[in-house]
Parts: C-alpha cells; sequence; structure tokens
C-alpha cells in the first residue's frame, strides 16, 4: 500500500474508531470525560512501557485502560460524596494523573523523547512513517469498537436513558465500565493519529452532528459512521491540498459540517 493510501486509511479509521463509541459518550452527556481519559492515559502507558520497554506492547494499551477507569471511578466517587459537581471532580482528577505520567516520565523515561505539538493534536504523516503498519492497527481497532457497540447497543441505549430502568431490567452494572474502557484504550491507539486534545473532537462532533439530524439510535449510528468517514476522507484531501496538519483539518471539517448541519436542522423545523 502507498504512503498516501496508508495515510488515508489511517485518518479514516481514526474517525471511525473514536467516533462510533463517542455516540454513546455524547448522549449521556459525558463529553468532557472523553478528554479526561485522554489525557489520564498517560500514566497507564509510561507504567506499561516501564514493565515492557517496547511501545507496541499490549501492556500500553492495558495500563491505559486501568488508569481511564480508574480517572472514571475517582469522579464518581467523587461525585456521589455529594461536595463537588461532576465538572469539578473531573478537574481535580485527571490533571493530577496526568501529572503523574508525567512524572513518570521525565523520571525514568529521560530517553524517550514526547514531541509536546504531537501529544496534543497528533500527526497522521509522521505516524504513517514511523510505522507503516499502524493504519492497519487502527482499522482493526475501528471494526473492534463497531463490534462491541452493535453487540451491546440495546444495553447501552437502556443505561443512557436511564440508568434505574436499566438495572431494574437486568442490565448489568458493568456495561457502562466496557464503554470507558473501550474510550480509553481507542484513545490510547489514536494517541499517533490524533493527539489527547483532537480525540476528544473526533469521539464527540460526528455524534453531535447525526443527533441534530436522527431521532433513531440505529440511525444515528450509521450517519455518525458515515460523518466520520466523509470528515476524515476530505479533511485529508485538504491537508494533502493545502499542506497543513491532518488531524486539525478533519477537526476543521466535522466542524463545518456540524455548522451546516446546525443551520440546516433548524431550517428544516421551520
Amino acid at each position: 500500500m502507498s504512503f498516501l493510501a496508508s495515510a488515508l486509511l489511517l485518518a479514516v479509521a481514526t474517525g471511525v474508531a473514536c467516533a462510533v463509541p463517542g455516540s454513546f459518550m455524547m448522549l449521556r452527556n459525558q463529553s468532557m470525560l472523553v478528554d479526561a481519559l485522554g489525557h489520564a492515559v498517560l500514566p497507564g502507558i509510561a507504567v506499561g512501557y516501564l514493565l515492557t520497554r517496547d511501545l507496541s506492547s499490549p501492556a500500553l494499551a492495558i495500563g491505559a485502560g486501568a488508569s481511564g477507569l480508574l480517572v472514571v471511578w475517582l469522579t464518581h466517587w467523587l461525585d456521589r460524596t455529594g461536595k463537588l459537581s461532576t465538572g469539578a471532580a473531573l478537574g481535580l482528577t485527571f490533571p493530577a494523573l496526568f501529572a503523574i505520567g508525567v512524572l513518570i516520565i521525565s523520571g525514568n523515561l529521560t530517553s524517550v523523547h514526547l514531541d509536546p505539538h504531537v501529544a496534543l493534536v497528533g500527526d497522521v504523516n509522521l505516524a504513517v512513517f514511523s510505522s507503516p503498519r499502524y493504519s492497519y492497527v487502527m482499522a482493526v481497532v475501528a471494526v473492534c469498537n463497531i463490534v462491541l457497540v452493535c453487540a451491546l447497543a440495546r444495553c447501552l441505549a437502556i443505561d443512557t436513558v436511564d440508568p434505574e430502568f436499566a438495572r431494574l431490567v437486568g442490565v448489568p452494572q458493568w456495561i457502562p465500565w466496557v464503554l470507558f474502557f473501550d474510550i480509553a484504550v481507542t484513545t490510547t491507539f489514536a494517541f499517533h493519529a490524533a493527539g489527547s486534545l483532537l480525540t476528544l473532537a473526533l469521539s464527540i462532533i460526528p455524534a453531535a452532528s447525526a443527533r441534530l439530524w436522527c431521532s433513531r439510535l440505529s440511525t444515528m449510528l450509521i450517519v455518525t459512521g458515515l460523518v466520520a468517514v466523509f470528515g476524515a476522507a476530505f479533511g485529508f484531501w485538504f491537508a494533502l491540498q493545502l499542506g497543513t496538519a491532518t488531524s486539525a483539518t478533519m477537526t476543521v471539517v466535522y466542524g463545518v459540517v456540524f455548522l451546516a448541519s446546525l443551520i440546516g436542522s433548524r431550517v428544516r423545523r421551520g
């Protein structure tokens, strides 16, 4: 596969991988939790690398998932105390975990260079150049996320709309935690391509755009996937023509799609 084809595959796969589970985070009004997970996975990644000394080891994804679950648990625990709002709890937990990750890296992994620009917004072209197989990895992640969401869609939908009713009808309490773990792992895999900041945009904007047009969950998920593919493909093309950062250009295209959807939905309603 050529370099451009690999980069395009990576852009599309990253957009879809983030958007599919991100749909439920948007519906649960927990969009900013995606950002928290994107930062909180750093100590898990650092510990995984310390144990294996291999950047391609599955231990990094497992550590990231565990770190993500920790920030979710801490946030919920602080929220249940009644002393702090959810926003304040998030503001306490994920910066602390992110700082711990920075300390681990700066103290024990001084030979590992972490480019701040790549960490924040990613670099699709650099990711493909550094690891040609990365495109296939993200494609597998995207397919796994689609399969997971399709398998758990009914349970996730019930738990999202009414958690108390979900408990009454026997929906397992671990269902939302699977979603949180999946978001954390996806964020880890998407780190090179989208960074910690743009992962939030890729996770939420396609779903928010689809929600403006769709009232049925199944239709919304399909439209979300289409928006993710459209935004990634056109964002990649525009970035290629303009010589701009691919991930950032993808996000701008997603933003334009959302703005057009917002205007179009208002016009349709009259």
